[in-house]
């Protein structure tokens, strides 16, 4: 492209990413990203400086082997808004207690999680049902997926990680007496884990087992993500319906397409990064949102903040300011603070077309 080909940074940044659309048009992508503590009157104010972008995925513990903390600002399309909670459950008035709910609403959207104080079950041999501990009163959780059902277990003969959720607690694949076994916090209050359902015995039914549970980042490397870059789990008949396709985040008969190479080898779709459920068409960003049971100050409401940003975007035809839409909204209920970001795009004849190309910039009106 040449020493002539430049960004432009004004008083805001603006990242500018290439990349490919929904249709497989090649794009550069203007990303703006701004963010904002909401009052107790459900308004949110600017904060200045806006957060930096996040520039590459960050996690709880080690990589691969722990959840996802944060995930990178800069992918160049998103066809959903994430909606991504970070922080921790809190019961009501602060009083403790063995059992609560908590959930997100934003605009006609909601998803809402059961959640368990920490319990045990207990494995009793011989095919008897496994007896649950009660759970113990609790005033606060983290949202960490390694609180949701997945983990990692053994045959004996064969090491299994959940493919949904491999850092979860709560997978059994054998019945082994007088073995104690962690149970998730976080449970679909419509699909929960009961005794008669806990132990596997095949590993080729562990796509029947519950949806992991949360509100926060799922990794890159976990199903149905992975999926989306052509990865298809193992252990699963071709012909198996699978939950997630009956919920609409993956294709009809996806397995068995994959089986047959019959699956792109990257779908747009990988870029979101929101919890099953929380990947939502894309949003105005004016919407209200309503927490509860996600700080301290128990049902939580405000609205976003509606200032969608005029982005100038030019790369050496002249200049264009397409309308922006929102990539992502990160909410940090116990800071009271939100981060949005932002895309506008043009889209470029493709690779060819880049060494003609004379300059690149972008800023905010």
């Amino acid at each position: 492209m040449g020493n002539s080909v430049r960004a432009v940074e004004g008083p805001e940044t603006v990242r500018i990413v290439p990349g490919r659309d929904s249709h497989g048009q090649d794009i550069f992508a203007f990303l703006v990203k701004r963010s904002y503590r909401f009052d107790a009157q459900g308004e949110c104010h600017r904060i200045t400086p806006d957060e930096p972008f996040v520039d590459v995925d960050s996690y709880w513990g080690e990589p691969g082997a722990s959840s996802p903390r944060s995930e990178a600002d800069i992918a160049p399309y998103k066809p959903a808004t994430d909606i991504v909670v970070i922080g921790k459950v809190h019961s009501p008035q602060g009083a403790p207690v063995a059992c609560t709910e908590a959930s997100i609403e934003v605009g006609d959207a909601r998803k809402t999680i059961v959640v368990f104080g920490d319990r045990v079950a207990m494995l009793q041999g011989n095919g008897k049902t496994p007896r649950y501990s009660e759970p113990a009163a609790f005033t606060e959780l983290p949202l960490l997926y390694e609180r949701a059902y997945g983990g990692t277990d053994t045959t004996g003969e064969l090491e299994f990680a959940y493919p949904r959720n491999p850092v979860g607690c709560g997978l059994v694949l054998r019945d082994q007496a007088g073995r104690m076994v962690q149970m998730p916090n976080f449970e679909d209050p419509d699909d929960l884990l009961t005794p008669e359902r806990l132990i596997l015995g095949d590993v080729k039914r562990w796509n029947r087992q519950p949806l992991p549970q949360g509100l926060g980042w799922f990794s890159k490397t976990w199903y149905p993500r992975m999926s989306f870059v052509g990865v298809i789990p193992g252990f699963v008949d071709a012909d198996e319906i699978m939950p997630e396709e009956a919920l609409g985040l993956v294709p009809r008969n996806q397995i068995a397409l994959g089986r047959q190479f019959r699956l792109p080898s990257f779908d747009v779709r990988f870029n979101n990064g929101a919890s099953p459920g929380l990947a939502l068409p894309l949003l105005a960003g004016t919407e209200a949102v309503r927490l509860l049971h996600l700080s301290k100050d128990g049902d939580v409401r405000f609205r976003l903040p509606g200032d969608r940003p005029t982005i100038v975007a030019d790369i050496g035809e002249g200049e264009s300011a397409p309308e922006a839409v929102l990539h992502s909204v990160v909410i940090e209920p116990d800071h009271r603070r939100v981060d949005l970001v932002w895309r506008s795009s043009v889209a470029y004849p493709g690779a060819a077309w880049l060494p003609h190309m004379r300059r690149l910039a972008g800023w905010v009106a």
